[in-house]
């Protein structure tokens, strides 16, 4: 990533100490009070469920601001579980005029003509059709999938006129997240991959996509399906699956996709390896795991109480949910814990092609995964447990700290790695951290000179100056999605909306702006959830989780003089 504006950092920070010291407290206000900007102004926006040039609805999260074309690429279907107006797909927009970005494309992931979403599940349609429920009724567990399923077309009324015969898997899947050639690897390639995950409140016994699928987008208007692969999956007797949450995250380096995967034969997700030289036939290659993750062969590392050689951290764990504090065992003395991968950069780093990946209450991990099918452990940070917590001395942890325990009492620590990123040809990693309820997740800063023992060093906390019960009638103030610029990270603070970040000196980030909105549905509030900048124009998009796409305009440190 280009850094010709960098110098121009240094030169403004005491031009802002008065706005630093204002913005250290500028947050998203209720519908009641106006929201506050600095170094941000708005440029356009698009609602990605209609289409049309104003915000409000449409989910999207975003993949990198392209290099070689004038489009982004979102998947705006996931908003709202079980709702028929926003059923799985990804969505193009072309942002070659930032001041009116469009809507382009739409790509579902099921045939809406020839095998129709049925009715939901609170439909009325089902008190007159009980025994055709498929959400249901047990008697369709046992139904084939199917893609074309013609005889469930619905007629000009809400219903069926024929009962069903299979199902369609792409009902209940729901799309978060395609990206294409990213970081280090952008060749100019035109494939993207979608994830595939089940969607939120569907029935245990019915089966959505687990895995991936690719597309050719070298139309943007008119994306192509190439090719899918889906993860294996469990079943019990009673026909609840298992192991069946699909893919959440992922990176694609051109060839290869790196994906959070739950799997059959694991616990939570975990590094799954697809090589995908041929996008219509993708084939895996490899996994990683950390050590207990395996049933049943490893159920005795998750049960011991020893300390793993390896990382010198505690063996043994307790799996839990995440977004759950983490605390001990009164029985065994074991950590409860959520050890799921969840997001993951792979970047070219002395000759050999490294991951960087958020591993949830496991913290961050650092893989050499240049042999793909044979990943190499170099290292784990562990700060999600108590005693680390409590001796993290760094400006910012115990404030942090006394929150969780005030919260959740004595021998607790609270956070959720979310997203961790280097950044380009530093040695710096950010982190953010994905926890909704006080201390809600915060920014973290590690050093990776030495990719064995990498270093925190710094948090970036902000003071709660708000009610939450309030002032957050979308979502809380935690951490989320973001890329830098230069010296300066842009990051999605979800319910604090848009925060600019300087880290000119890691040990002691700066925040140099912000943006805040109210979302258009009547609601009031934001749930920023990306952010992407423009390396030419200072532009930047800006996704909200149920409110649309936003055009800023950066104009602080750094910012091009047009």
């Amino acid at each position: 990533m280009r850094n010709k504006h960098s110098l121009g950092f240094a030169l403004v920070m005491c031009a802002l100490a008065v706005g630093l010291l204002l913005g250290s407290t500028v947050v998203a206000k209720s519908a009641e009070v106006p929201v506050e900007s600095w170094n941000f102004e708005l440029v356009g926006s698009v609602d990605t469920a209609t289409g049309l040039g104003t915000v409000g609805g449409g989910y999207s999260k975003i993949a990198p601001w392209p290099y070689t074309q004038n489009t982004f690429f979102n998947t705006g279907c996931y908003e709202n579980g079980l709702n028929v107006g926003t059923v799985g797909c990804f969505r193009v927009l072309n942002v070659a005029n930032p001041f009116n970005p469009v809507r382009v494309a739409t790509v579902e992931v099921f045939d809406r003509v020839n095998s129709p979403r049925p009715p939901l599940p609170n439909d009325t349609y089902w008190v007159t059709h009980p025994d055709t429920n498929v959400w249901t009724n047990d008697a369709f567990n046992n139904l084939p999938s199917s893609t074309a399923c013609g005889d469930w077309k619905l007629p000009d009324g809400p219903g069926w006129t024929t009962g069903p015969t299979c199902w369609d898997k792409g009902w209940i899947t729901r799309t978060h997240y395609t990206a294409g050639v990213s970081g280090d690897f952008q060749d100019g390639s035109t494939i993207y991959w979608v994830n595939s995950q089940r969607l939120s409140g569907a029935p245990s016994k019915r089966l959505s996509y687990t895995g991936v699928a690719f597309y050719d987008l070298a139309n943007p208007n008119i994306p192509q399906f190439l090719g899918r692969i889906n993860m294996a999956v469990d079943r019990a007797a009673n026909g609840v699956y298992s192991n069946a949450g699909g893919v959440h995250h992922g990176f694609f380096d051109g060839r290869y996709a790196y994906l959070g995967a739950e799997e059959s034969g694991f616990v939570a997700a975990h590094l799954v390896i697809v090589d995908a030289i041929d996008p219509a036939n993708p084939v895996l290659v490899g996994r990683w795991w950390i050590p207990g993750q395996k049933t049943p062969e490893e159920d005795a590392i998750r049960n011991s109480t020893g300390i793993d050689p390896q990382t010198k951290l505690e063996k043994g764990w307790i799996p839990q949910s995440g977004f759950t504090p983490i605390t001990r065992d009164a029985t065994t003395g074991l950590l409860k814990k959520d050890y799921s991968f969840h997001y993951i950069s792979v970047h070219k780093i002395r000759n050999k092609e490294i991951a960087i990946i958020s591993w949830h209450q496991a913290g961050l991990i650092i893989l050499d995964v240049t042999n793909k099918t044979n990943p190499k452990f170099l290292s784990r940070f562990d700060y999600l447990t108590p005693d680390f917590q409590k001796n993290d001395k760094l400006a910012g942890a115990q404030l942090d700290y006394a929150a969780c325990v005030e919260e959740n009492g004595q021998g607790s620590a609270c956070g959720n790695a979310h997203a961790a990123k280097l950044v380009d040809g530093t040695n710096i990693v950010w982190m953010a951290d994905e926890y909704f309820v006080r201390p809600y997740g915060h920014l973290r800063f590690f050093d990776v000179s030495n990719l064995q023992k990498p270093k925190l060093i710094s948090h970036l906390v902000l003071p709660e100056t708000v009610d939450p019960s309030i002032d957050y009638p979308k979502r809380t103030a935690s951490t989320h999605l973001g890329n830098n610029y230069g010296n300066v990270l842009f990051l999605a603070w979800y319910g604090l909306g848009v925060k600019a970040v300087d880290f000119s000196d890691p040990a002691y980030p700066q925040l140099v702006g912000t943006y805040s909105y109210r979302a258009n549905d009547g609601e009031g509030g934001q749930a920023t959830y990306d952010v992407i900048f423009d390396q030419i124009d200072n532009y930047l998009c800006v996704t909200d989780s149920d409110d649309g796409v936003r055009i800023l305009k950066w104009t602080g440190p750094g910012a091009m003089n047009e």
